[in-house]
């Protein structure tokens, strides 16, 4: 194995139905107002507005669609990127950890919730799910990776991770 590389993206329905949702029906009323000429609703925006909509919710689900964790394992240590927030990856070696596990969580208790979150030196990185990679840094500082795929994972780990190998 030359790395491991995990690429996560938002599969939550319920969070993805509301834009979606949203999108098909300013679709339908662009049709109906600015292609058919039928007023939409009792009183009706203008046309202008409607597109205006329109092109911020396919935005807004675009946004939505685009979001996605990407970690990577190799000799070095951990990259990982959680784009469209990070451009670039962002990497930590090995001897900048202190301790590197695979452990459940629950993301609404423990963080608030799923995506880009952090409390002082608690920082969660995550699409869903409940098992991540915990990172704990020599500083003390914490950062947990979600993980869709813990035993691929494990196996990166004790292929790479001097910590692991010591455990």
């Amino acid at each position: 194995m030359h790395s491991y590389t995990e690429i996560q993206r938002l599969r939550t329905k319920w969070v993805l139905a509301i834009p979606l949702s949203l999108t098909i029906l300013f679709i339908y009323a662009v049709i109906q107002q600015v292609i058919l000429g039928i007023p939409f609703g009792a009183k009706p925006a203008s046309n202008g507005v409607l597109i205006g909509l329109l092109l911020l919710l396919l935005a807004l689900t675009g946004f939505f669609l685009s979001i996605r964790l990407s970690i990577k394992i190799d000799a070095a240590g951990i990259h990982y990127r959680f784009f469209p927030f990070h451009r670039k990856y962002a990497s930590i070696p090995w001897h900048a950890l202190s301790n590197v596990y695979i452990r459940d969580y629950r993301a609404l208790f423990e963080y608030g919730g799923w995506g880009l979150k952090g409390r002082g030196n608690n920082n969660c990185i995550t699409v869903s799910g409940g098992k991540g990679l915990q990172l704990v840094f020599q500083t003390g500082a914490k950062t947990l990776l979600g993980t869709r795929q813990p035993e691929k994972l494990t196996e990166a780990l004790r292929q790479y991770c001097p910590l692991w190998k010591a455990m």
